[in-house]
């Protein structure tokens, strides 16, 4: 088959490699720079202890559950939760005090360089953190309404208290 200017068709063809080598290279340096999920598992609990998971509806949080990125977990009075963050608490690990709640708001490690970043966000309650040292450009942050804390490897509590209405 011809081209519209006499040609052959190969001309076409020739076109489409350096297409799709140019596609290849970007997919393979995208995926360079990916990020992996990571993931907490709850230890143990006392009392009342629920996670939502997805953003579905609260329900019973049970020992042996693994938690993701976006996932949340709160206590009840006189209650609380032990997780571990990656397997074996590799990164560290969080006791949710009584009355808390708490999101994973970033669980990831950058699959180039092995960097981690935890955030946590706590919305109510406090939090007893066990943060392993960290590596490289690894991060491990407790976020609240008012305060960001950063640690690079050691043990501290955050609180975080209930926001006061204003009329």
């Amino acid at each position: 088959m011809k081209n519209r200017d006499g040609s052959g068709g190969d001309r076409f063809k020739f076109r489409t490699v350096p297409i799709s080598l140019g596609m290849i290279l970007m997919i393979g340096s995208i995926l360079a720079h990916a990020a992996e999920t990571r993931h907490a598992i709850l230890r143990e609990t006392h009392g009342t202890v629920e996670v939502r998971i997805g953003g579905a509806e609260w329900k019973p949080a049970e020992a042996g559950m693994v938690l993701y990125q976006n996932d949340e977990i709160r206590t009840g009075k006189e209650s609380k939760a032990s997780l571990l963050l990656d397997e074996n608490g590799q990164t560290g690990n969080f006791e949710l005090k009584p009355d808390s709640r708490l999101r994973l708001g970033v669980m990831q490690k950058d699959v180039q360089t092995g960097d981690k970043t935890t955030i946590l966000d706590l919305a109510l309650g406090q939090v007893l953190v066990h943060a392993q040292k960290l590596k490289g450009k690894s991060r491990f942050e407790v976020h609240t309404a008012n305060s960001t804390t950063g640690v690079r490897g050691t043990t501290f509590l955050v609180s975080a208290a209930p926001k006061k209405e204003t009329k």
